[in-house]
């Protein structure tokens, strides 16, 4: 029996999330001069980065993982109309400072 070895430097912990949107409450905000979507999911607040068709599911998938590979926080979620990747606002407001 061979061991697998893992190329990948992403760790599990940084895996997105997944979750059924209808779980969740979404809120809108103000930030650089605009309004944005946001929900809030075990004590952070993440803003909406990007929404894919329902036919697009790898596509959310793959983009959400690249997200994670850069260390930001991120979510999807799931609904009938959508997979929608979100991204934590903390790192955001990490970032710039």
């Amino acid at each position: 029996m061979q061991a697998i070895a893992t190329s990948s430097k992403t760790s599990f912990q940084a895996l997105p999330a997944v979750m059924p949107e209808q779980q969740l409450s979404s809120f809108n905000f103000y930030r650089e001069d605009d309004i944005h979507e946001g929900i809030w999911h075990e004590g952070n607040v993440y803003s909406l980065n990007q929404e894919f068709s329902v036919r697009s599911r790898l596509a959310a998938y793959q983009f959400a993982y690249e997200l994670a590979e850069q260390g930001a926080a991120v979510l999807i979620t799931i609904s009938t109309s959508r997979y929608a990747v979100w991204v934590g606002l903390r790192a955001a407001a990490c970032q710039a400072t």
